[in-house]
């Protein structure tokens, strides 16, 4: 029971909602029933719970401390600090933090674990209330048929060999596997159960989304343009006469005697220009348009100049139908709305759930944090 909360972050994450449990969630509500007073744990003779460091105490607390309840579970110190320990040790051992700054620090990032705590444990709260007696029957006998691929798969049938496969390679025993698996499949049920009928997708939508993002869909051609500008009418003329005896654009382009745009790079313009509007000229842009690879219009007045372009190359990525990218856009939205509608199902068990609200819970984590990182204050 004690560590049940910290295996529950890793449920929502393997359902793909983890950014949505760390989403800011609105301010805790008051507890609709006393929480439990934070006190250190106490065992038998003085020895240490199974899998505590040996500096868990310190100032008077524990890594075991119970620091308040959610729905009635008991939520310990532990499942709230031990997976931002590296983070908080780092802190402490930082010099330029200091005290200050890392009390500061620490209650952030302890107040942000226990958003997220809450708001998984509050979830599967939810899920295992809308539990039927028959599902659960249901959900056993597919669990137990989980339990017995893992031991083949990591114990080859047996499973002490199992266990210690998974705790070396994972961190997590056998049981602890099968306990996170069998939430996260109650998760699933519940979230699709409350979700689902709220999930679809209309016709009107997908078509909306397509007209939005045409280009993303139908990507426009990438042209390589070439440019010959000149001032004078003379030198008009000779490029004129040039290009009508067939000089190729690109060598014409590179004789600074008859180009004054950039005739050392053979008047390039770009290698990868998009869209109609390239100049400030309709007649030249309504030009380009027209133009295939390798083809050339001109002359134009182009600010104050005579000018010619050439598209030397076109390259048009292939588009796609609305008919092509529908089922593309049917699952983005899908995505976005179950997101959304998550965030929302999320805030509203934030309202109605039952836990000590997380300010005193957090003030408690906070001097635990302290005193195991820092140690009492110095006086002087």
């Amino acid at each position: 029971m004690r560590k049940r909360l910290g295996h529950v972050a890793a449920l929502l994450a393997a359902l793909g909602l983890a950014g949505c449990a760390a989403d800011p969630a609105p301010d805790e509500p008051p507890s609709t029933r006393p929480g439990p007073e934070t006190r250190p744990a106490e065992t038998a003779g003085g020895e240490r719970p199974e899998g505590r460091s040996p500096d868990a105490e310190a100032g008077g607390y524990t890594l075991e401390a119970m620091v308040g309840h959610i729905n009635g579970e008991p939520l310990y110190a532990e499942a709230v600090l031990a997976p931002i320990a590296e983070q908080l040790r780092a802190l402490a051992e930082n010099p330029e933090v200091g005290r200050s700054g890392f009390e500061r620090r620490a209650r952030e990032l302890i107040r942000g674990r226990l958003r997220q705590l809450v708001a998984d444990q509050l979830l599967l709260g939810e899920a295992r209330r809308e539990l039927s007696g028959r599902e659960k029957k249901g959900l056993e006998r597919h669990m137990k048929k989980k339990r017995e691929e893992l031991i083949r798969k990591w114990g080859a049938g047996s499973r002490a060999v199992a266990d210690k496969r998974l705790r070396a390679e994972t961190g997590k025993g056998l049981a602890a596997t099968i306990r996170e698996r069998r939430e996260a499949a109650l998760v699933q049920r519940h979230l699709r159960q409350q979700l689902k009928p709220r999930m679809e997708v209309s016709r009107r939508e997908v078509k909306r989304y397509y007209r939005r993002h045409r280009e993303k869909f139908n990507p426009p051609a990438k042209r390589e343009i070439r440019l010959i500008r000149v001032e004078s009418d003379e030198r008009a003329k000779r490029v004129e006469k040039a290009l009508a005896n067939g000089t190729p654009f690109r060598e014409v382009a590179s004789n600074p005697k008859l180009n004054t745009y950039k005739p050392d790079q053979a008047g390039l313009f770009g290698k990868s220009v998009t869209g109609d509007d390239v100049f400030a000229s309709e007649a030249v842009n309504d030009a380009i348009a027209e133009l295939e690879a390798g083809a050339h219009a001109g002359k134009f007045r182009l600010g104050g100049a005579w000018a010619w372009v050439q598209v030397a190359e076109i390259a048009r990525p292939e588009g796609r139908s609305l008919k092509e990218a529908q089922l593309e856009i049917e699952k983005k939205l899908r995505q976005r709305r179950y997101r959304n509608l998550t965030s929302e199902y999320r805030k509203r068990l934030f309202e109605q759930g039952s836990y000590r609200r997380l300010s005193e819970m957090a003030r408690t984590l906070q001097r635990i944090a302290v005193a195991r990182y820092l140690g009492p204050k110095e006086t002087e």
